[in-house]
């Protein structure tokens, strides 16, 4: 009698247990919900990592997850970092120089690269040594490299110049995901599991029209994008943002003969993407939900960007959707080489197809078939 009883207080106790789990986890601040999604690969978040002399450091000025500013770790020590910065003070390549920089740890810090997940710790230091011998140096000088800035983009030097360094150091940039932009840097290197080195190789996310597509790889038309739901032979079904009537919507597109249509540049993949063979069908299964809610409060939800609908970027749905589907599946939609800017009237999938063809991820060779 006695251990029923026992055994009855104890479940009671459980199942209260549970239930301030799960209320205290819905009154999370989304910040703290989503954390996780933004500390993997060599990623690592402040709070849980200590960062050490040639970490690549990133900033979020307005803390909305956006990276918006890249630097080198010299030192630090306790809660004080010395970082070297180009393009400190945002004046353009012309106008700014590198610069040491000191700050405290509570600075907006973004997230980290740790930099000794794939390299040693005097090649690590090497890095941080070269940066510190560029201080008062105009920005051209890196702007005009092939290889720190392969999209000849005139802004961002700021990351350009940290790429330079890591070729310095006798690096391949691209092994650290390196890319001109802020987030997409962060978001390939999410994809570089530290624990997969030596065993798997780095494949570009992108694929051609001639590849044969899976469930959850995001397929690209000339104007838009959608995410695959199903492959059936030569026909693919896919779900993507619209717009109809000036009206955001999620619809369902069906695609006879795939291999044949021409109005595809290419695919990205979602096993490469996710390093999952299960990923693709996550991001799918949640492509799927969205069909047929109310896409203006949907999309508006995602973490990713803080823009709302307006008339001048009602043409970005499709992109929004697809941040959407990325994020409720729990990764990062940057991983894909995505973007939204509030300024395009157009939609276009030119820059992103041009990100996602340099974004590179460890794969698993034992992946094989999925």
């Amino acid at each position: 009698m006695f251990l029923k009883r026992k055994r009855c207080y104890l479940s009671i106790v459980s199942f209260l247990l549970m239930i301030t789990v799960v209320v205290s986890c819905a009154f999370l601040p989304v910040s703290a919900k989503t954390t996780s999604v933004f500390n993997r690969g060599i990623v690592r978040h402040l709070g849980t990592y200590t960062p050490k002399k040639g970490d690549i450091v990133f900033f979020s000025y307005n803390n909305d997850g956006t990276q918006d500013h890249v630097g080198i770790v010299y030192s630090v020590k306790g809660k004080k970092m010395v970082t070297i910065e180009g393009n400190y003070g945002g004046g353009g390549y012309y106008n700014t120089r590198v610069t040491k920089v000191k700050r405290t740890l509570s600075y907006p810090v973004s997230n980290f690269i740790s930099v000794r997940d794939l390299v040693s710790d005097a090649k690590a230091k090497k890095i941080a040594n070269i940066a510190y011998k560029e201080i008062g140096n105009y920005g051209n000088k890196y702007w005009s490299n092939k290889i720190s800035n392969p999209l000849k983009a005139a802004d961002e030097w700021c990351a350009m110049f940290s790429g330079w360094c890591l070729l310095k150091a006798k690096l391949n940039p691209s092994d650290f995901a390196f890319f001109v932009g802020c987030p997409y840097w962060v978001g390939g290197a999410m994809n570089i599991d530290p624990g997969m080195v030596g065993k798997a190789k780095f494949k570009h996310i992108w694929r051609k029209n001639t590849y044969t597509p899976f469930v959850g790889d995001v397929v690209f038309f000339k104007k838009n994008a959608g995410i695959i739901t199903e492959v059936k032979k030569k026909d693919l079904k896919i779900v993507c943002g619209s717009v109809k009537n000036n009206k955001p919507e999620i619809v369902k597109r069906t695609l006879k003969n795939y291999k044949k249509n021409t109005d595809i540049k290419g695919y990205t993949d979602s096993l490469r993407m996710t390093n999952s063979k299960t990923g693709g069908q996550l991001i799918a299964q949640q492509a799927l939900s969205a069909v047929g809610k109310n896409a203006k409060k949907l999309l508006n939800s995602i973490e990713v960007t803080s823009e709302s609908f307006s008339q001048r970027n009602i043409n970005q749905v499709y992109k929004r959707f697809i941040a959407y589907a990325f994020e409720q599946a729990g990764y990062n939609p940057v991983q894909t080489g995505w973007d939204c800017h509030a300024g395009e009237t157009a939609a276009t999938t030119t820059d992103w197809i041009v990100r996602a063809k340099f974004i590179k991820s460890l794969v698993n060779n034992d992946f094989g078939k999925r």
